[in-house]
């Protein structure tokens, strides 16, 4: 209908996918071992007063190359190439409160990995999930949980709650799919940036029965960059909030 094409965003789903003969290592997966170049140190947390190290878990990586090219949807809406990582202490599991969270998660961005060597280290600490999956991106247009001011006659309404019905739903950009209030929102009242660029979602990963992983009581992460650009953002600098029930 063109009313719920006017509102959508575009964004690409991901499923999990095993596979037995191993991933290339600038590869998009979930757990597993990242891709790490000589001389990087693993990401840890500071505690006890910052006079002890606890390695973080390896969450996963996306290679946004492989994603633009499996969702040319999103051509302009994310980086056409790059490779992010996401590490995470899941002992503390935190919220993504700011300052305080901070040191219990890290963003590694590398905007162009096309001439990097990679030299896999030991984990000290066991990847979340444990198991190794690979990812299939998929194209999904996205919708706001909750559109303000939308006067949609009956059965234009219904149609419209049908896409927000979702099992385990990872996604990359486009809307974030709440399980408490918007997320973005949640980021934009702790706001450090002090500009009016908006809060964008740059990826949710669900808790998933098939990969072993759950966030607090069948929560989600959801990370997002603020930037009047995602394409062009520092993804890096994303920050980090979980919702679970």
């Amino acid at each position: 209908h063109d009313a719920l094409a006017k509102l959508a965003r575009p964004s690409a789903t991901f499923e999990p996918v095993r596979v037995p003969e191993g991933l290339p290592p600038t590869a998009s997966r979930m757990g597993g071992q990242p891709f790490t170049p000589p001389y990087t140190d693993w990401p840890s947390s500071m505690i006890e007063n910052g006079t002890k190290k606890r390695p973080m878990a390896f969450i996963g990586q996306f290679n946004f190359a492989e994603i633009v090219s499996s969702v040319a949807e999103l051509e302009g809406v994310v980086p056409n190439q790059g490779l992010l990582q996401l590490f995470y202490d899941i002992e503390e599991c935190p919220w993504g409160t700011y300052p305080e969270d901070l040191n219990y998660f890290r963003l590694i961005w590398y905007p162009d990995i096309e001439n990097w060597s990679h030299e896999p280290m030991a984990a000290p600490e066991p990847s979340y999930p444990e198991k190794e999956f690979g990812l299939a991106f998929s194209y999904r247009p996205s919708f706001p949980e909750s559109p303000d001011e939308l006067n949609f006659p009956a059965e234009l309404f219904d149609l419209y709650l049908e896409t927000l019905v979702y099992d385990e739903h990872h996604q990359i950009a486009g809307y974030p799919l709440p399980v408490q209030s918007d997320p973005m929102e949640e980021l934009a009242e702790g706001d450090r940036f002090g500009d009016d660029a908006p809060w964008q979602l740059l990826l949710q990963i669900d808790s998933d029965e098939r990969m072993g992983i759950m966030w607090s009581d069948t929560g989600t992460i959801y990370l997002g960059v603020k930037n009047q650009t995602l394409a062009t953002a520092d993804l890096s600098q994303a920050l980090l909030v979980l919702q679970c029930c």
